[in-house]
């Protein structure tokens, strides 16, 4: 054993400083020996079953855009693979998802071509990733591809793909994308068309990174319709006739398609104002239903220790439907506990058509899958993905960590929180 003296401590920590340059050298020589070596292992563990290891092997890869590029094909390969052995029904693969992901950071024609091909597979969560992944890292080129995923089925039955589709172009920032957004939002209405809208009438050259020739090319396209809102004009009401939204709590309703969650747990049943907040709630929700228009589509949903439905799909606002809806809440009485997961996962899982969830509740989660405030967020985010629900957030009487939570839960869903007393 070598004695220890300072000369020799200093000597060990030297060769170590040595070590360290000599792998970093070799590591930034991509085509080294060391290089070749710790690439094929990390295209071995990402091949693998080892969750954690593919995990780590991932975060090495998010920080090494060198790396990323040289492993590209391997990369590629590993995603098809996976793709291949996944059923087509199949919502979300995380790894998978976190794969296309990252094969798309890479600024080749492999990566391009490999994503535009995922466009017209069968998988449509795949697909819809493919297209978010394509506009986030503004691949131009593929505008024309993404817009024409209007021609698939889905885009008619899911207000989830539709808005996916939206929101690709949207990230492009390139006056194409935003013209082909301008076309495609003639077939939309409620939510969508809002925000479709919305996005359009607010572009100025800022959207455009200060790029003037780019703000000209948008605004001589065939989007020239659209007053923007920077130029102080005010005949885009002109364009179409806007009448003021239904409110509920205060919250503007876009949405033609909707969802009311109402909670009916105990606490529901403690007096505000005279009345317990359950009639509080209740009342209210009678005044919205029955200013609902008669295009609109709609449900209620109810939950304490259990979820239960009014109807199972959307149906049309009719006076008919609105009477049987405030005869269906009239019925209704307080319950026990308070699964609030469960009640956002079922909107989730709702009907296909659905565009926005209105949620009132007056306390904390206190049983289902998930009880802990910030990892149903977590969870809802996730699964939202590929939903897109528009998630607003009523709460009754709610303060501190219980506000937070729900605030959180409509910042994420792109909706809006009111609190009640």
């Amino acid at each position: 054993m070598v004695p220890y003296t300072p000369r020799n401590f200093a000597m060990i920590a030297v060769g170590l400083i040595v070590l360290t340059l000599n792998i970093a050298n070799a590591c930034a020589a991509k085509d080294g020996p060391f290089a070749v070596q710790m690439q094929n292992k990390i295209i071995k563990v990402l091949s693998g079953n080892n969750v954690v290891a593919r995990q780590r092997a991932m975060i090495t890869l998010k920080e090494d855009a060198g790396m990323t590029q040289a492993l590209l094909g391997g990369l590629v390969q590993i995603a098809k693979n996976r793709i291949d052995r996944s059923p087509a029904t199949q919502s979300s693969d995380p790894f998978l998802v976190e794969m296309v992901r990252l094969v798309g950071t890479v600024d080749a024609g492999e990566s391009h071509e490999f994503l535009i091909n995922l466009l017209d597979g069968p998988h449509t969560a795949i697909a819809m990733i493919a297209a978010d992944t394509l506009g986030q890292n503004r691949r131009l080129a593929a505008i024309d591809k993404i817009q024409s995923l209007a021609k698939r089925p889905e885009y008619l039955a899911s207000y989830g793909f539709r808005f996916n589709v939206i929101r690709s172009l949207a990230k492009m920032n390139s006056p194409d994308a935003f013209a082909a957004i301008d076309q495609l939002k003639n077939g939309l209405d409620g939510q969508l068309r809002f925000e479709c809208d919305k996005l359009l009438t607010g572009i100025t050259p800022a959207t455009f990174d200060d790029d003037r020739a780019a703000f000209d090319r948008w605004t001589q396209s065939k989007a020239q319709k659209i007053k923007l809102a920077s130029t102080g004009s005010d005949s885009q009401s002109r364009e179409r006739i806007i009448l003021a939204p239904s409110q509920y709590y205060g919250i503007d309703i876009h949405a033609k398609r909707m969802l009311f969650i109402l909670d009916i747990s105990g606490s529901m049943d403690e007096a505000e104002y005279d009345l317990s907040r359950l009639n509080l709630a209740k009342r209210e929700l009678f005044r919205v239903i029955g200013q609902l228009p008669n295009d609109c589509e709609f449900s209620i949903m109810v939950f304490n220790t259990s979820i239960d439905v009014w109807h199972r799909q959307l149906v049309v606002a009719t006076d008919h439907n609105k009477r049987e809806a405030i005869a269906f809440l009239t019925r209704l009485g307080a319950g026990y506990q308070t699964n609030t997961h469960g009640a956002i996962r079922t909107a989730l899982e709702f009907d296909n058509q659905l565009e926005a969830i209105y949620l009132l509740t007056d306390g904390r989660p206190t049983v289902g899958a998930i009880i802990y405030p910030p990892a149903i967020v977590e969870d809802v985010i996730f699964q939202n993905q590929f939903r897109h629900l528009n998630i607003n957030t009523i709460g009754i009487a709610v303060d501190g960590p219980m506000k937070q939570f729900l605030e959180a839960l409509a910042e994420n869903g792109a909706g809006e929180f009111r609190a009640v007393r």
